[in-house]
């Protein structure tokens, strides 16, 4: 009952962490080798969504990945599927 909050501590923890560690000046000529590996993840993450709304019967619409952030230009990567219904819940209680 411990080992969740312990754990969200851990990984909230380690993102400010990486989050004032990982700056672009920082890295200096590593940022574009990270913000690509960062791109490779975002590709794989929302792939594994794909494959698991159709594990579970959710038919998705479309998978969206991008590079940039529309309003400010800047180099972020990240995405999102679309689904019909948008949940496994309410998928299962359309079925009854």
């Amino acid at each position: 009952m411990i080992e969740e909050p312990v754990i969200f501590l851990i990984i909230l923890i380690s993102s400010i962490i990486a989050k004032n560690s990982l700056s672009k000046e920082r890295l200096g000529l590593f940022y574009p080798i990270m913000i690509r590996l960062f791109f490779i993840g975002v590709i794989i993450h929302e792939f594994s969504h794909y494959i698991i709304n159709l594990a579970v019967g959710i038919k998705p619409r479309s998978i969206e990945i991008k590079w940039r952030d529309p309003q400010s230009r800047v180099r972020s990567p990240h995405g999102s599927v679309q689904s019909k219904p948008r949940s496994f819940i309410r998928s299962k209680l359309n079925e009854k």
